[in-house]
């Protein structure tokens, strides 16, 4: 790339062993090479890392809800299928928040292909549920 060589700072070594990468070491080399071009210091530091901070703390503070657990949250009676179509809603927000509107990302994250994807954008973006 013809880019000199660059260390991380410590605090960016701390804030990358943070992060949980979802999206295994492909998503870290992206994110090292991105800020390997981009940043503007001799070493890089964590503001070179665009990291969803809020993945951060919650993978810190929370333990992870298995299906039992979560089950066990919800009412007795329920509407399965609003249920379903609205945790759909939620993962797919958040999938597209954290990769800044990408959707071949977020559908890489979901497990979904990107056809599938996008029909579940288009089914939810005009209320099909």
């Amino acid at each position: 790339m013809k880019v000199a060589r660059r260390q991380l700072s410590k605090a960016a070594v701390l804030k990358l062993t943070q992060h949980r990468f979802p999206g295994n070491i492909r998503e870290l080399g992206n994110l090292v090479e991105r800020a390997h071009i981009l940043g503007q210091r001799s070493e890089l530091q964590p503001e070179d890392f665009p990291l969803n901070a809020t993945m951060i703390s919650e993978q810190n503070s929370e333990p992870e809800l298995d299906a039992a657990q979560l089950a066990a949250k919800l009412p007795e009676h329920l509407d399965l299928r609003e249920i379903l179509g609205r945790i759909e809603i939620v993962l797919i927000e958040r999938a597209l928040k954290a990769t800044a509107g990408v959707q071949a990302e977020a559908a890489r994250r979901l497990n979904l292909s990107r056809s599938d994807f996008g029909d579940k954008i288009a089914k939810d973006a005009l209320g099909n549920k």
